[in-house]
């Protein structure tokens, strides 16, 4: 075919004919980063499945217009596009392309100057086997390029598919979880309005009992006008009578009727309780059947698709093989294998996740575990009976009417008037300047006002005694052991501080003989008149800690306010002596004695007291505000007794060398030195009245304290056994101190803080944990919310115990042990401190801040779900059931 025939005319939309056509699709690098950028548009997967079905299609176009090309430029022939075709097999396996050789117009002759290369045509004959060789080796490269063009594009339909079933998977346990998401934000708003509808309820409680005060009132304005007459006072006595039988039998009746509807509502309870748990297992059973029509119905879509794209690849690189192997069949030697097809299902693996996945998300949401039956007296569902029908009887028998400002002057008894006098004048005998003791105190009561807040806060939520609160924390039954651990360390600190308080007396009031001389002799042991005034003392204060209730209260709030005019006039009178030296105002940087006296500080106050704070917090409403409790205490037991002791160490710290030392042996001769003898007189009986509201409380809570070990008497007769307990420990402390050393008081007294501080740092934090009241049945009952044992707060408490015990030091003789490990790596200096007490409560803090959080969870919202479950039922005709 003549080369002229071919000019001028555009083929496959080229102008030169002899090119080969151009690619439509993207390379491999271009293919990638389109994918990338497709991939972060609004539709994402989807936009990236439309440009590689682009480029499947382009590149399929590409391969027909190869062959269509190729076919071309054999059925022309010429030179040029032999040329061609040598070039395009060369470019495709990657080889360097040979320039266009144009033949020259004139024809050659035999004069031409070939004529004088003798070997001319020889080198003709060479050249043309070399190119039929490079042809031959570019044809087989083109081949092997091709055959790999079409595996990639296999391998892309593979992908495509495989991307296909993934996002269709995706796309259903999306809406498996969105679902899930939906009924727990339906059952979150369920449990909200459960709430409000409660707190609703208690304001409603709250006015009722608001209305039962005033006709109490009333009543008793009744009761004063009944006096007027006798004739009246007859007819209102068999009023009262009649009504009282009525009310009797009502109240019989109406126990009645109140046990069958616990009976019908538990039945209740536990009838829905199965109705919507088989409810919830039909939908996770239709969620599943769901799942998996949707993962068949993928699969069989990526099936298909992956067939037909795998078909289509087939097609287009058998047509090409064809075109190549007839133009190299008489050259290559072995034929060319065609790979059999690719099922689709060989890649359609993990298209059935998808069920797996539901299934498990169906599992994690609806856990029986999460959904534990509960009855509507806070028994589990599978918990057994209990043995009598007085553990049916509240725990908390008390009337809390009592108002958060009464703790303030619960606790200014025992903190306000000589106590933080005589501790400023004490602290004279630590080496360390008026700044230092400042600071040691701002720490001691800070630390002491934190821990008796929280515990304080936990009372008044519970309406019981500290000690039984702290069943929450190491269970029902575990409870007993670190209980009686407190029960005891109170005994031995109070009664080391009774023995110590009563000294400070000592020839301070006239005619009184001296309190170390013996009183009497019994037998081996000689009775001092120290012992014989601390037992009047803990008589007395039995006696009004027996009384109790309004008595105990008012006796407490004249004591305070007593002491807290003691102290105005105190203060205004010695603030003239107040003259320091500037050196007084530094820091002497002695910690070893700075924590010496905080530490001495939380031993005789914070000990005695923090677990016996809910006590007396127990009697407040719960509708009471918690911060104004919080305020209250905080102010009694921190703010005021730091503010008084800053004076006294002010004061103490202008006095003389010498003078300091009888202040430190007599600390409250020396404030009677310094005041008029009738503001002494004052002071002095300010001082033995707060000694017996100190012995008081005491006792009165040491009474209240053996019920949450079990011992579950009266108070007429529990409190002698206290009386008794007390005089017992005063006596042995009293001998065993005459005998070895005064020192022996502060020993046993550091031991026993160990004791509290560990306990104290678990149960403070459990408090602190908790965001809601706590269940009263559950605490009576082993099987409870609480369960029997908290193993974990349990070895906490032994663990810090045992550790506090390590870092304390005592010379007084059996007690060398102390301070086993300090001494033994160099820290013995500091076990003198008694840094141990410190150590204690710190350690045990973080058991239930690092382990309980999840535990605590667990229980309030099992108690919320009780708590809904009894809202629930509220207005119920239980008379069919009944």
């Amino acid at each position: 075919m003549p080369r002229q025939k071919w000019r001028g005319i555009s083929i496959f939309g080229m102008t030169n004919p002899f090119d080969p056509p151009k690619k439509l699709a993207l390379g491999d690098a271009e293919l990638a980063e389109a994918l990338e950028l497709a991939g972060q548009g609004e539709n994402g997967a989807l936009d990236a499945m439309a440009v590689l079905e682009e480029q499947s299609r382009l590149r399929a176009e590409d391969a027909n217009a190869y062959v269509a090309w190729v076919r071309a430029m054999e059925a022309d022939g010429s030179s040029e596009a032999k040329n061609a075709l040598a070039n395009a097999r060369r470019s495709s396996a990657g080889m360097s392309i040979d320039p266009v050789e144009t033949p020259s117009a004139e024809e050659p002759t035999e004069d031409s100057w070939k004529s004088l290369v003798p070997d001319w045509d020889e080198r003709q004959h060479l050249i043309a086997e070399a190119k039929e060789k490079a042809i031959a080796d570019a044809l087989l490269l083109a081949a092997e390029k091709a055959e790999r063009e079409i595996e990639s594009a296999v391998a892309a339909a593979v992908a495509e598919a495989e991307f296909e079933a993934e996002l269709r998977r995706e796309e259903a346990v999306a809406a498996a979880k969105a679902e899930a998401e939906r009924i727990e934000a339906e059952r979150l708003e369920l449990e909200r309005i459960r709430q409000e509808e409660l707190q609703e309820q208690q304001r409603l409680e709250e006015l009722e009992r608001e209305r039962i005060e005033a006709e109490r009132i009333e009543a008793e304005r009744v009761e004063a006008e009944r006096l007027e007459t006798e004739r009246a006072e007859a007819e209102r006595l068999e009023a009262e009578r009649a009504e009282t039988e009525r009310l009797e039998a009502e109240k019989v009746a109406a126990e009645k009727l109140e046990a069958e509807l616990a009976e019908a509502e538990r039945l209740e309870v536990e009838r829905l309780e199965a109705e919507r748990i088989a409810e919830q297992e039909a939908n996770i059973r239709i969620e599943i059947e769901n799942a998996e029509r949707a993962a068949a119905e993928a699969l069989e879509l990526a099936e298909l698709e992956a067939a037909e794209r795998a078909d289509a690849a087939e097609k287009a690189r058998l047509e090409a093989d064809q075109a190549v192997a007839e133009e190299l069949a008489a050259e290559l030697a072995e034929p060319e294998e065609t790979p059999e097809p690719v099922r689709a299902s060989d890649f359609a693996t993990g298209s059935f996740d998808i069920i797996e996945s539901v299934e498990q998300a169906a599992t994690e949401e609806f856990d029986e575990e999460n959904f534990e039956v509960l009855l509507s007296d806070g028994e589990l569902g599978f918990a057994r009976d209990p043995k009598s029908a007085t553990r049916e009887r509240p725990i908390s028998t008390i009337e809390r009417r009592a108002k958060p400002i009464s703790q303030l002057y619960v606790w200014s008894s025992l903190t306000v008037g000589v106590a933080p006098i005589l501790l400023g004048y004490l602290s004279l005998s630590f080496k360390l300047t008026a700044l230092d003791r400042i600071v040691s105190f701002a720490i001691a009561f800070a630390l002491s006002a934190l821990l008796m807040t929280v515990v304080a806060i936990g009372g008044k939520r519970s309406g019981l005694s500290t000690l039984f609160l702290s069943r929450a924390a190491f269970g029902v039954t575990a409870n007993i052991f670190p209980a009686i651990a407190q029960v005891l360390a109170k005994l031995a600190i109070g009664s080391a501080l009774v023995i110590s308080a009563v000294a400070l007396f000592n020839s301070n009031i006239a005619g009184l003989p001296g309190f170390s001389e013996t009183a009497l002799s019994a037998g081996a042991f000689d009775i001092s008149w120290s012992f014989v005034f601390a037992g009047v003392l803990l008589i007395l204060g039995s006696v009004l800690a027996l009384l109790g209730g309004k008595i105990l209260y008012w006796g407490q709030l004249s004591v305070a306010a007593i002491a807290a005019l003691t102290t105005l006039l105190f203060i205004g009178f010695a603030a003239g002596g107040i003259q320091l030296d500037a050196r007084e105002m530094t820091m002497s940087g002695n910690w070893l004695e700075m924590f010496s006296l905080i530490v001495l500080v939380l031993v005789f106050f914070a000990a005695l007291w923090v677990n016996a704070v809910a006590d007396f917090t127990r009697k407040i409403a719960m509708a009471e505000s918690g911060k104004a409790v919080a305020l209250y205490v905080s102010l009694a037991v921190g703010v005021v007794p730091f503010v008084i002791s800053i004076f006294s160490v002010l004061l103490s710290s202008s006095l003389s060398a010498n003078f300091r030392l009888v202040a430190v042996s007599d600390p409250l001769g020396a404030i009677f030195g310094v005041i008029p003898a009738w503001l002494a007189s004052m002071v002095l009986v300010s001082a033995a009245i707060s000694l017996l509201a100190w012995a008081a409380s005491w006792l009165y809570s040491m009474s209240v304290g053996l019920a949450a070990i079990s011992i579950k008497l009266r108070r007429y007769v529990s409190q002698p056994i206290v009386l008794i307990l007390a005089l017992a420990s005063t006596f042995a402390l009293t001998q065993l101190s005459t005998l070895l050393s005064v020192k022996l008081l502060l020993t046993v007294s550091v031991i026993a803080a160990v004791l509290v501080f560990s306990w104290a740092g678990i149960f403070v934090s459990d408090v602190a944990l908790r965001r809601i009241a706590y269940h009263e049945v559950s605490l009576t009952r082993d099987y409870g919310f609480y369960r029997a044992i908290n193993v974990v707060n349990l070895v906490g408490f032994v663990l810090a115990a045992t550790l506090g015990l390590a870092f304390v030091s005592s010379e007084t003789p059996g007690f060398e042990w102390l301070g086993f490990i300090a001494k033994p790596i160099g820290a013995g200096d500091w076990a003198t401190t008694n840094i141990g007490v410190l150590l204690a409560l710190g350690f045990a803090c973080l058991f239930p801040l690092l382990f309980g959080r999840k535990r605590i969870k667990d229980q309030e919202l099992e108690v919320l779900k009780i708590e809904a479950r009894k809202n629930d039922l509220d207005g119920v005709d239980f008379g069919e059931a009944i």
